[in-house]
């Protein structure tokens, strides 16, 4: 069945993602890289595979991240803090700021965290597992 004319089918796009669960998505695809990263860091002393490398790569996906309509002012605030935190992060070399791995775990974790809440408060049955 063909669509009339007046309607499109084209989903605009950005070039690392814009909403709210879509980038946290897209920003935890990138966890894997973190384990391969901090694996090259420690035993092959890859100076370059540093925990602020892989922000730089991850972090681009939050640069669109938005605050979905129904939060409050204090989750959008808290969302903000979240995201600049992490923006900060990407460019610690700049900004002298000492980041860890630990803080690469938190970030992850605190997508995570997010997500699962977002689900909750959507009426989205959801339980957090114990292998994430």
């Amino acid at each position: 069945m063909s669509q009339p004319e007046s309607v499109t089918t084209e989903i605009p796009s950005s070039e690392f993602g814009d909403g709210y669960s879509y980038c946290l998505g897209l920003f935890l695809a990138h966890e894997w890289k973190s384990f391969d990263m901090a694996g090259k860091e420690k035993n092959e002393g890859r100076k370059y595979e540093r925990p602020e490398m892989w922000f730089y790569g991850a972090g681009d996906h939050l640069f669109g991240l938005t605050a979905p309509p129904s939060f409050t002012d204090e989750e959008k605030k808290s969302l903000d803090e979240w995201k600049s935190k992490c923006l900060k992060f990407r460019m610690a070399s700049c900004e002298g700021v000492q980041v860890t791995w630990g803080d690469v775990k938190d970030a992850l974790d605190e997508a995570k965290r997010r997500l699962l809440e977002y689900d909750l408060r959507n009426g989205v049955p959801a339980i957090k597992g114990d292998w994430q």
